[in-house]
């Protein structure tokens, strides 16, 4: 499951660093699940601050005016039946 890569990765990290850290995570459910909260005490502990941006927060994420024009002004669904396509479609 990613949920467990992203906790074993973070627990990893967590040992490693040197000073206070902050990580920044979206709202993705691997970065919500119920394992993962669990951990944000301990991870604490040890330095590692978990900041969950808001649900949507286009805001705080500056290509996603970019992302949007894209979707909804230059590609057309056909542009999505190959990566090459796709690729030389944003190109």
């Amino acid at each position: 499951m990613i949920a467990d890569f992203v906790l074993d990765f973070l627990d990893t990290f967590s040992l490693k660093i040197k000073r206070l850290t902050v990580l920044v995570l979206d709202n993705a459910r691997i970065h919500t699940a119920r394992k993962i909260k669990e951990r944000f005490q301990i991870w604490q502990q040890r330095g590692l601050f978990i900041f969950s941006l808001p649900p949507y927060s286009p805001h705080l994420n500056l290509i996603e005016p970019l992302w949007k024009e894209l979707k909804q002004r230059w590609l057309k669904p056909e542009n999505y039946t190959s990566a090459d396509l796709l690729f030389y479609s944003v190109y």
